[in-house]
This record gives structure tokens, C-alpha cells and sequence, in this order.
């Protein structure tokens, strides 16, 4: 293994998410050369076309150039990916914050500035710290949320003026990833966890805002706080399921689809059940108790098999091993380089 990393390193390089972040960057691509064109502003045609196309080819061949021997797992492809998308509605709000005009090319500036600095900074941060797929998308998920509530706290404490709205999103995004950041720590989310997590996190501030629809008489700040406390309550819900099973990004897939779907199914069915102007509260209603079926029965389902799987794991297991250069030592040769001194012939550890 010494050999083989120091005379072909790209043998031990695990560039699992490689693909995905090329494929990202190329989409994207379309995006920063549109946005670096509206920031040079030329006024020949064909230097604004030939800025466009250029930057979008470079989106693919630089960073393939940059990662060729780099590792490149899925967790820091998730991370860096979450940084370069969001980067994006971060520097507008950073744009608007600080007052640049929207008529000028600043807060287009700023959007790609943002993107850019935290896609890198979420590579780098994800691959020093050995971020799994889980991890990286669970501390997505939680700044997303995180975002949102912002807005809403700002809804509820009935705050009118632009920037405190700016404000209130972004440090509701900068507390949720250090809130992420630090459950994942010691909860250890698979990337069907961190799915399973995002529904349960719709789900619990979708179903109280429908059934609010029940008060006609309830006033605004009141669905901005069912709102919220219902996200923090799905979040917290995911939480503890991701702690108990650890889903497949297979199923934590399913377990949104049959979200979704049942969502769709439950507004069909309300569609039928209402009339005049009250038919939107049975759509509303009908919608969430169908999102909530279809989580519940598919995550149930897939609970069976990560049970069985936590519970193998709880098993006593024995390992015995023999080291058959642990006979030199045994027979007293003298030690060389190639044979470490403390080389045992026999050895056995016991995990409980």
C-alpha cells in the first residue's frame, strides 16, 4: 500500500463524487457566464456572446482540471455543490443588504462572488474534515431550514424593512449550518438520512399552516409561529429517526417521493370533497394528511431493514488474527527495517 501511494497516488484517490461535481459546474456554467457577461457589460454583441460561452466551457475544464488529483468524495461534491447553489441567493441578500442598487452589475457581482467562495470553502472544509454523504447533506438541509426560518421570524416579530428581512435569512442560514454541523457530529447521517430528514422538515411546517385554514379568524404572525415551530418539530422528528435507522439514498428518495405523491393524491381527494369558496381548505388539509401517509407508511417500511441492520451490528464479534512475521521474532533473527520489532505472531480484540 506504501508502494503503490508513492509511486501511483491516483490509485488511492477516492474520486467517488468527482462526476457529480462536474456535471454541477458544467450546469452551472450557463449561470456564471450570463452573470459574468452582465458584470463586463460590453457593448459589442459578440464580446458578451464569446464571454458566455467561454466561461461556461471553462465551468467544466477548470475544475476538471483542479480535482484531477485531488480526492473528491461525495460528501465534499454535496458540500461544495450546497455552497455553489446557495452562494448565489446568499450574495443577493448580502447585495441588498449592503444597498447596492438593482439596476447596476454589483449584486449580480455578488452572487457569483458568493457562489464561488463558498463552493470552494465547502470542498475544502468538507475534505479536511472527512465529511461522509450524510454529513455534508444533513448540514445542507439544516442551513436551508435555517434560512427559512429566518424569514418567518421575521414575519412573526412583524418587521417591515427590507434589510432586517436580508439580516434575519442570513443569520437564520449561518446558525442552521452551525446547528448542522454540530448534531452531525454525533449523529451519524447516511445520505438517505439527510433526504428523510428535508421531508420530515416540510412535513412538519406544511400540516399546521393547512390546518390553520380551520380558524378563518386567525391572524398572520399566527401561521408565521405554527410555521416555524412546526419545521423545528419535522426537523427534530427526522433527527431522532436518523439516530435510530440508517436509510439508503435509495429510500431516503422514496420516502420524499411518497411524500410528494401522497401530497398529490390527498389534493385530488380534496378537490372532490370541496365546494365554493371553502374549497381550498380541504385541498390544504387533505394535501398534508396525504404527505403525512405516505411518509409515515414508506418510512416505516424501510425502518424494518435498517432495524435488522442496527440490531447485527449490536453483536458480540471476535477477531483472531496471525502474523506470521511475529516467527522472527519468535526465533530471535535480528530486526531490519522490514521487520518492525513489536511484530506479534498472534493477536485477538473482542468489540461489544
Amino acid at each position: 500500500s506504501i508502494r503503490i501511494s508513492r509511486n501511483a497516488p491516483e490509485l488511492t484517490l477516492n474520486q467517488e463524487g468527482r462526476t457529480l461535481m462536474l456535471v454541477t459546474n458544467s450546469l452551472l456554467g450557463f449561470y456564471y457566464g450570463g452573470a459574468l457577461s452582465n458584470i463586463l457589460d460590453f457593448k459589442d454583441d459578440k464580446l458578451t456572446v464569446t464571454t458566455y460561452l467561454l466561461t461556461a466551457g471553462a465551468s467544466f475544464y477548470l475544475p476538471y482540471a483542479l480535482t484531477k488529483g485531488k480526492n473528491v468524495t461525495y460528501g465534499d461534491a454535496i458540500l461544495g455543490i450546497y455552497g455553489q447553489t446557495r452562494g448565489i441567493a446568499h450574495g443577493l441578500l448580502v447585495s441588498d443588504l449592503i444597498g447596492f442598487k438593482w439596476d447596476s452589475s454589483m449584486p449580480m457581482a455578488m452572487t457569483l462572488i458568493g457562489s464561488l467562495s463558498e463552493g470552494i470553502a465547502g470542498y475544502l472544509i468538507a475534505d479536511k474534515g472527512s465529511f461522509s454523504a450524510g454529513r455534508s447533506a444533513a448540514i445542507g438541509t439544516y442551513s436551508d431550514f435555517g434560512m427559512g426560518i429566518g424569514m418567518l421570524t421575521y414575519g412573526l416579530l412583524g418587521i417591515e424593512k427590507e434589510k432586517e428581512f436580508d439580516a434575519f435569512a442570513l443569520v437564520g442560514a449561518a446558525s442552521g449550518l452551525v446547528i448542522g454541523h454540530n448534531l452531525s457530529k454525533t449523529t451519524n447521517y447516511t445520505w438517505g438520512d439527510a433526504f428523510m430528514l428535508n421531508g420530515a422538515g416540510i412535513l412538519g411546517g406544511y400540516i399546521p399552516v393547512s390546518l390553520m385554514t380551520l380558524f378563518p379568524d386567525a391572524k398572520e404572525k399566527a401561521y408565521f409561529l405554527v410555521a416555524e415551530l412546526g419545521a423545528v418539530g419535522g426537523l427534530y422528528a427526522g433527527d431522532v429517526l436518523a439516530q435510530k435507522f440508517d436509510f439508503t439514498t435509495k429510500e431516503g428518495i422514496f420516502i420524499d417521493l411518497s411524500e410528494s405523491a401522497g401530497g398529490l393524491v390527498g389534493s385530488g381527494i380534496g378537490v372532490l370533497l370541496g365546494s365554493g369558496k371553502e374549497a381550498y381548505k380541504s385541498i390544504l388539509i387533505c394535501g398534508g394528511l396525504g404527505a403525512l401517509t405516505g411518509f409515515i407508511l414508506t418510512t416505516v417500511a424501510y425502518s424494518k431493514n435498517a432495524m435488522a441492520t442496527v440490531a447485527s451490528t449490536k453483536n458480540v464479534s471476535f477477531h483472531f488474527n496471525l502474523n506470521p512475521v511475529g516467527l522472527f521474532n519468535l526465533a530471535g533473527r535480528q530486526q531490519t527495517r522490514r521487520i518492525p520489532a513489536n511484530a506479534s505472531l498472534l493477536s485477538a480484540n473482542i468489540r461489544f
